[in-house]
């Protein structure tokens, strides 16, 4: 019956029309662009299946019976036999390739047709991103057919993955393909806005090139790739990156073009704007047309609008152009003093991009998401209806809750591009009024506080454990955090979660109330916002909200100096909030702390670790996924969570990045910086420097925080054990090191310069060690010394070089300030209250342990008062002319080291590729305190001026008043600190 219904006409007409056809924006395009310039082409979606229609009953019945386990339907198998022909079975099998069918359903078709395998097969696995039929292609072709599968054809696999975002696939091939070309792969990326594919090709492969890859980025809007482009590669753009995108209306791109890039534009922007009916690109484009006195571009776009059916366009150019504003549309990326006046006169936020006004913006939910929550769908869910605290919340992931209003909340800031991730868009007053679906963003602020839900919205709190400064805690939990949904984007696979922070008690609150504070939130804000910038892995932050009525206690410093302080919250959006202390909840007792997972007795507890695992893999992990009864697929998830850890910390350790309470419960799954507490980003320079005041001993300082990372994968090990033996998730462990080195010095081979593609590892090892030991004993400010270097010219002057060592000898501490360090980390111990010390721990060992005294502690006393007497023997002369000459020494080693590489032609490049891996501002405690005073005082444009400031690290500050944020605090003030307090 299934025979008679299949129509083998379909089936011819389907394979002349394999390919798509262009949009008509795309096809418009391509007739308007240069012979030369890259066309924008609309991304096809990831697991599309439409061009893929079931067109023969073998396809059906691959599909719905083979897994099922109908293999053996002799009297169907027949039918089928006799209604494919040649042409349609191998055609089937490249379909099922591409679709991504199961293994069993491959071989059915292959043993109808064992013919060798053709390009279409390994063309459509790749472009369908299926690593199983990838992999099946390469173990099953025995090299007979008439071109070699891989590598003589006209076109290449990793391109055809590149195309469709399918990172894995990519990888895949890098990996298990010798000599895996790729002519487009980093365009393919760049073009459908897949930034994580982007980087790893630029990490990865060094032979490929990006030629037109920023001006594919711009045409199809995807400004964060844009910005990766210009920070992290050599090739620029042409004019195509902005006339592509103003004739496809991505004004913020434009907008970020102009600032930052030199190559402008040409008349197809104007005339592709008007064509296309871009009102708001119009006007700003003739607005910069404008100051520059460039009036044709009014005659281009009056005869554009001629052509067209524009109406508003044409009503808009017939208008008096002494009507406009004074100010241009947002067209920096800062806004001098004059512009910032006259925005106060108009109700600007007075901030840096006018992406939109606080207090005149309007927003909307993007109609192409929704919610679907997965998570609560297939994890285990506390089944106890009532919102009360608990110690023990049994075989549960989730707990379902209600966010706690606050009273009259107030929007402090918000970041555009994370909300529209969780399908909250962000409009200006004019923008926003072309849309009859958008709302006053007053509206939105009670769904950022809490104090309302969006439809579809399941709030619900995450049970987790941790080991805390090393020792197990037991159940945790999200104490302040609410789960308010996962939005999925249409294609199916832009899944983010959405969570709020401080809106009220869950079970997991244990003795506090589920709130947090005005400085703890705007810190985490802030800090999540800069480390994207940065380009740190993350979660993102939506906006901070304030409620001056609300208020709590809070104790800062633990010291008993408690007040009350206003409420707020954050919103924060991540892939996903699953950490190391996630899969906690299953330990055992503890024997040291006599503690245990809320789930240690349950007896089905491997079955539920795998239920977790499973899910975190299914949804996480794609590449992993495979098949489902895959034996090794715990050990290859355990390996790419080290993987992906061991690189975090390496981008940590090269920005001076403290994370400052690297708990297993603060530890992404995902390799996300995750849960911005008391961090810090160093000042001057010291391997011990601890940002959180909380942390006694040390045990999360600067330098220790690789060892800590792989650390916690150890105890992320141990809970595997459960259900994988230790010995097969070595491996992964012990590659720890490897992963951390390579990545590591990566990162300095950028921030130093070092552009030689191969050899010189030992040697590039000991100068960037060289470096940090020069760093140590002159205390120079860490983003200032890397920012510094990036102005120095290799092949300039002896004089100018002497500058620099001037420059870095300012950026080292004093000798008031060193001794003002070393006093406060060594306690300001007497020599009676030394000798004291060194007595008791003679003559009583056991009664100074009590008192935390050990023969380690005492040794570390001994060398700091060794240091302090040095120190207190040295004159300022003395101690400036031994920095001088550190300073000097490693310079000559280091311009040697360029110089031998290098050349006086190229090295302005190199510079350039140097201040793009180095940062002006980094997010220092002085400038988040900053940001927090004006918070207080409610100068919310202030905070805004702040935020753009670290939105754009790498650029140099157009006010000079800016270049305070950009220098450590002030020695003569008392020194900020930080705690775990929120």
């Amino acid at each position: 019956m299934l025979i008679n219904m299949v129509n083998k006409d379909l089936f011819a007409n389907h394979w002349t029309r394999k390919e798509q056809k262009p949009t008509d924006a795309a096809a418009s395009m391509a007739r308007s662009a240069p012979p030369t310039a890259p066309v924008a082409v609309a991304a096809k979606p990831t697991r599309a299946t439409g061009d893929w229609p079931l067109l023969t009953s073998a396809l059906v019945v691959c599909r719905e019976c083979l897994p099922a386990g109908g293999g053996s339907l002799p009297h169907v198998t027949r039918q089928i036999d006799a209604f494919l022909d040649t042409f349609s079975r191998k055609e089937a099998l490249a379909a099922a390739c591409q679709r991504g069918d199961s293994v069993r359903a491959l071989f059915y078709l292959f043993a109808r047709d064992p013919r060798p395998f053709r390009q279409e097969m390994v063309r459509g696995a790749a472009r369908g991103g299926h690593i199983h039929a990838l992999q099946w292609l390469t173990e099953h072709d025995d090299g007979s057919g008439e071109w070699d599968l891989w590598k003589d054809y006209s076109f290449s696999p990793m391109d055809e993955a590149a195309k469709f975002g399918h990172f894995e696939a990519v990888r895949w091939l890098h990996e298990n393909i010798a000599d895996s070309h790729s002519w487009r792969a980093m365009n393919w990326a760049a073009q459908n806005g897949h930034l994580e594919l982007l980087q790893w090709l630029h990490d990865t492969r060094q032979d490929l090139c990006a030629d037109y890859a920023m001006d594919f980025a711009a045409a199809n809007g995807h400004l964060e790739v844009v910005q990766w482009l210009h920070v992290n590669r050599q090739e620029g753009c042409t004019t195509w990156a902005m006339d592509g995108a103003a004739q496809n209306g991505h004004l913020e791109v434009m907008q970020w073009l102009h600032a930052n890039r030199k190559e402008g534009c040409t008349e197809v922007a104007i005339e592709g704007a008007v064509a296309r009916g871009h009102l708001e690109m119009v006007r700003w484009l003739l607005q910069i047309a404008r100051s520059k006195d460039e009036r044709q571009w009014w005659e281009l776009a009056r005869s554009a609008a001629a052509r067209s059916d524009h109406r508003e366009i044409t009503k808009w150019l017939d208008r008096d152009p002494a009507d406009d504003e004074v100010v241009e549309l947002a067209h920096t990326r800062r806004i001098p003093n004059m512009a910032k006046e006259l925005l106060a006169r108009v109700g600007g936020s007075g901030g840096g991009r006018l992406s939109f006004s606080r207090n005149a913006g309007r927003w909307r939910l993007n109609p192409s998401t929704s919610f679907d929550n997965a998570v609560l769908r297939e994890m285990p869910v506390d089944p106890e209806p009532q919102n009360f605290v608990r110690s023990a919340v049994v075989g549960a992931c989730f707990s379902r809750i209600t966010p706690t209003p606050i009273a009259s909340p107030e929007l402090v800031i918000a970041s555009q591009a994370p909300l529209a991730l969780a399908g909250i868009e962000l409009l200006e007053e004019a923008e926003g009024a072309e849309h009859a679906e958008t709302q006053p963003l007053a509206s939105l602020v009670p769904f950022l506080a809490g104090n309302a839900l969006l439809n579809g919205s399941e709030p619900a709190a995450q049970c987790y454990c941790g080991h805390q400064f090393g020792f197990f805690s037991g159940q945790l939990g999200d104490g302040a955090a609410v789960y308010l949904g996962e939005v999925v984007h249409e294609d199916g696979l832009d899944r983010w979660e959405l969570q709020l922070k401080g809106s009220g008690l869950t079970p997991y609150s244990r003795t506090a109330d589920g709130r947090k504070v005005l400085r703890s939130t705007l810190r985490e804000f802030l800090c999540s916002e800069h480390m994207h910038a940065l380009g740190v892995p993350t979660t993102r932050a939506g906006s901070v909200v304030l409620s001056r009525e609300t208020q709590v206690l809070r104790d800062v410093f633990y010291d008993g100096h408690a007040a009350m302080e206003p409420t707020a919250v954050v919103t924060r959006i991540a892939r996903s909030f699953l950490r190391f202390g996630s899969f906690e909840i299953f330990k055992d007792t503890d024997k040291v702390t006599g503690l245990a997972g809320p789930s240690a007795q349950l007896e089905d507890k491997p079955d539920r670790l795998r239920q977790m695992l499973d899910f975190t893999i299914r949804q996480y992990f794609l590449e992993i996924e495979g098949d489902g009864d895959d034996p090794t697929k715990y050990e290859r998830f355990f390996a790419e969570v080290v993987r992906r850890t061991a690189k975090l910390a390496a981008k940590w350790q090269a920005l001076g990045f403290c994370h400052g309470v690297l708990n297993t419960d603060n530890m992404s799954i995902l390799g996300d910086t995750l849960d911005y507490g008391p961090f810090g980003f160093m000042e001057h320079f010291d391997p011990k420097y601890a940002c959180n005041t909380s942390d006694h001993t040390g045990r999360y300082r600067y330098e220790a925080q690789p060892e800590i990372c792989k650390w916690n994968c150890g105890v992320l090990a141990d809970q595997l054990e459960l259900v994988v033996p230790r010995d097969r998730l070595e491996p992964g462990f012990v590659a720890f090191d490897g992963v951390y080195e390579g990545e590591y010095m990566r990162l300095m081979r950028q921030k130093l310069g070092l552009t030689r593609r191969e050899g010189g590892g030992d040697e590039d090892e000991e100068l960037v060690d060289a470096l940090l030991n020069v760093l140590t004993r002159t205390g120079a400010d860490f983003t200032c010394v890397f920012r510094c270097l990036s102005s120095l010219n290799a092949f300039d002057s002896v004089e100018i070089r002497d500058q620099a060592v001037n420059t870095l000898v300012g950026l080292s501490e004093t000798l008031e300030q060193q001794k003002r360090k070393l006093e406060a980390t060594s306690g300001g111990l007497s020599a009676e209250q030394y000798e004291m010390v060194e007595l008791l721990l003679k003559e009583s060992p056991a009664r100074a342990r009590q008192y935390g005294i050990t023969p380690e502690l005492f040794v570390q006393m001994t060398a700091q008062r060794k240091a302090k007497a040095a120190l207190d023997a040295t004159t300022d002369t003395q101690r400036l002319e031994t920095v001088r000459t550190a300073w000097r020494d490693w310079i000559a080693v280091y311009i040697a080291r360029v110089q031998r590489d290098g050349d006086a032609e190229n090295e302005e490049k190199r510079l350039n590729q140097m201040r793009r891996a180095n940062p002006v501002f980094v997010l220092r405690n002085h400038v988040a305190q900053t940001a927090i005073d004006l918070a207080h005082e409610g100068d919310y444009a202030g905070v805004q001026h702040i935020f753009d400031l670290l939105m754009h690290p790498f650029d140099e500050p157009l006010d000079e008043d800016d270049r305070r944020f950009a220098r450590p605090q002030d020695p003569s003030t008392a020194p900020l600190c930080v705690s775990c307090s929120s």
